[in-house]
């Protein structure tokens, strides 16, 4: 027999010792009863095969026609006796938090099953799924986590969070039953419920937070009891007592991936904070869509949320002494966006931080904990927007005028856009509101008039801000977007104002990219200046931005000087030309105006000018090698070139890819200057690739990173911190987390905290990741770099023997990384028996180290049958590296291959050519 614990009861099983098996398996808090206890159900198993459940107070016996029916029927039966036995007792979903819980109630159990393993799969505690006792006096719910009954409508969703993958289950005709694990369940299972939830899946639905009245919850409830049984008095009163006071609220929502960032900090918040429920009520009407006015374009309006980093989105905008511009577009954006504020970042690029109005906006980031300021004097003028970019936390980037206000709605919509085309290269724009909000224009004609090249599109009235996107020609540059890595950038010679419309555009298209108008994002700008502008715009400036912007492009200049000659005279036209060819030719660039004699980038112009632009040396050099990695190769870019350390030189080296890696890298390297890329005309290896990486690099300090995982985006500042500190350490590495193909995340790998110097202690294992290290190359190169013999080991070995002149070791406390893992469907099993092998020889040289033998390899390009005898290695791990070799062959160790040693082996090895091939 076995006792099952359940809301203060105990239900004494007896049963076959197969079913007492299941039983002690699955559910949480089972016991071995007294020897004099009755049994409250008895289960037996028919001649038929058939199962029959008998229990206290059921006069007919539930039947399974299978051993794995018997733990739902079982399950269905102690809910119908809890139902008569306890007081107040609901069928309900249940988590908790900061030792307060929070009730799930569904109409479609599917949706409460659902809801409930998504919380549990984000850290918050498994109460129960299923039976919750409520305290009628003190609003404390008690749960009893019990095994969680899938039906075969959500079984393949729980089961692809990370948090339930392989667990223990049970499949039957109509559901799996799947066992809680014990580290999901609180010690104390009773705790006040400081929230009730009323999950609703609705496919194709955005997400929606709404609260939900205390009569509707007292119905829900209510609804949720009397699925149990009738509801008594006093159920009537616990039900009141509890809906009174604790706050409610409904989530609606059509994908799982929309509660992430959003649901689980509420429910934090509302747990952690105890919020009366008229005060959440506020809080969530708030976040409502109102009606929406007789406009072309709905207003949404929300409350401010604070900011989580790293932000999704940066939206900058470059100011020249227009505090009310500034002002009025900020607080637009926080009054009308609010549902997505935690989600950008606003940034603002002070272009005249001197003057009158310096001070008032770098008062503005005291009152928005998402914004910077940002003073910039290095260029002036339109190219200034540069600095948006480049200074962006966001991985995706919204630059607007100081004086722009974006339609309500519009940055969730672009937000949403950025998610669903993560690697899109293109320029994104909206369509211009008139003054009047009821007409808009998309586009520019492309035509000469009154010195731009470019008119306004006539106005359309009947526009439809649900369409497709579409190509445009050009448009006016108060609004523009793109992803952070995609941004071409402007020529850093513009000056003043004017210009850059057509150039941008046309630079876009020349990398292969699109100019798009997205419909949602609409836009009205602030033309009208009856107190004029604080700055100079000038002839000069525009013509010589056109001429230097143009010949960059390769195009021709002739119908643009015509028309300037027309507009401003023969005379004026010719000497500003003249300006610009003498200007270039003090650069050293050649006599006549083309693409090769314009500078595209500041590392560029800071070759033939180093007084033009004032550009930062790099503080930290990246080393990525890649060998057909095209598949995730553009998002490991992006993490780096995203990251809060803007001065890098990130090296990225081809090791003879023949997939689409070389094209990716070749796009990249001509959109971001700080990219460098090396094309090896053949594989060589990991070893090689990163030694040639080794011989690029120019800076004090070098990260690694692998082509496929993603770095977090303040990786790079903290290490580079840490090293500065802390001169004496050669390598530091640190977490990772475990990035799975589907894209979820897995558990943190925690490496030790702390540095050290090479002891005994290192041969234990490898200490280190090292996708997440940051190394002084001037140590690495002392002892040689890597290895190619060790490839598949070779960071291990190269820990080994650096830290024999430097302390090594690892920071704590947050993740790096995240690293990509690999399933064995992905993984070559071969390498994997040789990489195993590997690691024993790495010990072995260590072991030779330590005792001052001296390293077996040194001076060695490869590993050979010579070297085997003068590995110091127990017989253990003799026959381990037999076996691994024998292994990494298909060969069995201990079939038919018995006899074989481990010099036969290796040599059978050899001879097929694998030794070294199968790293």
């Amino acid at each position: 027999m076995i006792a099952i614990e359940i809301l203060g009861l105990s239900f004494v099983v007896n049963a076959p010792e197969q079913i007492l098996r299941d039983i002690a398996v699955f559910f949480h808090l089972v016991s071995k009863p007294e020897d004099t206890a009755l049994p409250d159900m008895t289960i037996i198993q028919s001649r038929s095969g058939a199962w029959r459940l008998y229990a206290q107070g059921i006069r007919t016996p539930a039947v399974a026609n299978s051993r794995n029916e018997v733990l739902p029927l079982l399950l269905n039966v102690i809910t119908t006796k809890m139902a008569s036995e306890r007081q107040t007792t609901l069928r309900a979903g249940c988590i908790g938090w900061m030792a307060r819980s929070a009730l799930i109630f569904a109409s479609n159990r599917d949706d409460q099953t659902l809801f409930t393993a998504w919380a549990v799969d984000r850290g918050f505690t498994y109460l129960g799924d299923d039976i919750i006792g409520l305290d009628p006096d003190e609003g404390v719910v008690t749960g009893f986590p019990a095994p969680a009954l899938l039906s075969s409508g959500v079984a393949a969703d729980v089961s692809a969070l990370q948090a339930f993958r392989n667990l223990a289950s049970m499949a039957s005709v109509e559901a799996v039953v799947v066992r809680p694990e014990t580290a999901w369940c609180p010690d104390e299972l009773s705790a006040p419920c400081g929230l009730i939830i009323v999950p609703e899946f609705m496919e194709g639905s955005a997400l929606l937070i709404s609260p939900v009245s205390a009569g509707e919850a007292n119905d829900i409830c209510l609804a949720e009891c009397a699925r149990l049984n009738a509801p008594s008095l006093d159920d009537l009163f616990a039900m009141n007592a509890l809906v009174t006071k604790t706050p409610a609220v409904r989530i609606t929502y059509g994908d799982m991936a929309q509660l992430d960032g959003a649901a689980d900090h509420l429910i934090r918040y509302a747990l952690e904070s105890e919020i009366p429920r008229p005060q959440l009520e506020r809080f969530l009407q708030a976040l409502l869509p109102h009606k929406p006015p007789t406009a072309v374009y709905p207003r949404q309006v929300a409350t401010e949320r604070t900011m989580s980093p790293p932000p999704k989105l940066t939206i900058g905008m470059a100011t020249y002494d227009d505090y009310d511009g500034v002002y009025f577009s900020v607080q637009a954006l926080r009054l009308y966006h609010g549902d997505v504020m935690d989600q950008v970042e606003l940034l603002i690029v002070d272009n005249h931080p001197d003057g009158a109005c310096a001070e008032a906006l770098k008062e503005l980031d005291r009152h928005a904990l998402n914004l910077r300021y940002l003073p910039q004097t290095e260029l002036a003028g339109t190219a200034v927007r540069d600095f948006v970019f480049r200074e962006a936390a966001g991985e995706f980037v919204l630059c607007i005028d100081c004086h722009v206000l974006l339609v309500p709605g519009a940055v969730r919509s672009l937000i949403d856009y950025f998610a669903a085309h993560p690697d899109t290269p293109d320029l994104l724009q909206g369509p211009l509101l008139m003054d009047g909000l009821d007409a808009v224009t998309t586009h520019w004609d492309l035509k000469w008039n009154k010195g731009m090249f470019g008119v306004w599109a006539p106005p359309l009235t009947d526009f439809d801000r649900t369409g497709e996107p579409f190509e445009i020609p050009c448009m006016g540059l108060g609004l523009f977007a793109c992803r952070k890595a995609a941004w071409v950038g402007f020529n850093p010679m513009f000056r003043g104002f004017g210009g850059e419309e057509f150039y941008l555009h046309e630079k876009f298209r020349q990398a292969g990219a699109r100019t798009l108008c997205l419909p949602f994002l609409g836009w009205v700008h602030r033309f009208n200046r009856p107190m004029g502008i604080p700055y100079a715009v000038t002839w000069q400036d525009r013509i010589r931005n056109y001429i230097i912007g143009w010949s960059e492009l390769n195009l021709p200049l002739d119908e643009m000087r015509h028309h300037m000659s027309e507009l401003l005279g023969e005379e004026n036209t010719d000497q500003a030309f003249k300006a610009v060819e003498s200007e270039l030719s003090a650069l050293g660039t050649a006599g006549m105006m083309g693409p090769e004699s314009i500078p595209r980038s500041n590392s560029q112009l800071s070759k033939i000018a180093p007084s033009a632009v004032r550009r930062k040396t790099p503080e930290v050099s990246v080393l990525m090698p890649v060998f057909n990695g095209a598949r995730f190769l553009q998002r490991a870019i992006d993490s780096i070139l995203g990251q809060t350390l803007r001065e890098i030189e990130f090296v990225i080296v081809n090791d003879g890819s023949s997939d689409e890696t070389a094209a990716i890298l070749d796009t990249v390297a001509r959109r971001d200057s700080r990219v460098i890329v090396a094309h090896l005309p053949k594989n060589g290896g990991i070893s090689a690739a990163l030694n040639h990486g080794l011989g690029m690099v120019s800076t004090e300090f070098v990260a690694r990173m692998d082509a496929d995982d993603i770095a977090l985006h303040d990786r790079l500042e903290r290490q580079l911190q840490f090293l500065a500190q802390h001169p004496d350490v050669g390598v530091l590495g640190g977490w990772m987390r475990l990035l799975y193909p589907d894209g979820s995340l897995g558990d943190v790998i925690q490496y030790p905290e702390g540095l050290w110097r090479f002891d005994a202690q290192m041969l234990a294992g490898n200490p280190i990741g090292h996708p997440s290290v940051m190394m002084r190359p001037s140590i690495i190169r002392k002892v040689g770099g890597y290895r190619s013999a060790f490839d598949g080991q070779e960071d291990y070995d190269l820990w080994i023997r650096t830290s024999q002149i430097a302390r090594i070791g690892n920071i704590g406390g947050a993740c790096l990384v995240h690293y990509r893992f690999r399933s064995w469907a992905e993984a070559n099993i071969p390498r994997s028996w040789w990489r195993r092998f590997l690691g024993i020889v790495v010990c072995a040289c260590g072991r030779s180290s330590l005792v001052g033998v001296g390293d077996p390899m040194s001076g060695r390009e490869r590993i050979d049958s010579s070297v085997l005898p003068l590995l110091m290695i127990t017989d253990e791990e003799r026959a381990n590296l037999r076996a691994y070799l024998l292994n990494s062959l298909s060969l069995d160790p201990d079939g038919a291959h018995a006899g074989m040693t481990l010099a036969e082996a290796f040599s059978l090895l050899d001879m097929k050519g694998l030794v070294g091939r199968l790293a």
